[in-house]
């Protein structure tokens, strides 16, 4: 349904998945964003050497019931609040850091 509901805004991420910190050079980031309550009890365990944390929920929409419809809806409200939300909050982050 992610895949379906980016695409009808342009954006293609049937390639994309899911990776664990462990796979990642955490030592290289600047921030991380956490976007549900798992990862943000989990999250401070990651050894970043100079990075910030920032944390903004989202209800998972994967955990809704109901028709087809209601879950597409429910998987739009999530990307257009990950609009409206998330990525201004990271663009005000990036314009404090490189004041």
């Amino acid at each position: 349904m992610a895949i379906d509901v980016m695409r009808e805004i342009g954006v293609i991420i049937r390639r994309n998945k899911s990776q664990h910190w462990r796979d990642l050079p955490v030592d290289d980031f600047d921030l991380i964003v956490t976007v549900c309550d798992h990862a943000d009890r989990h999250c401070p365990l990651v050894p970043t050497a100079h990075g910030e944390r920032m944390h903004i929920p989202f209800d998972d929409p994967i955990r809704v019931t109901g028709s087809s419809e209601t879950v597409r809806q429910a998987f739009r409200e999530t990307r257009e609040q990950i609009r409206e939300i998330l990525l201004p909050a990271i663009r005000e982050w990036v314009d404090h850091w490189y004041e």
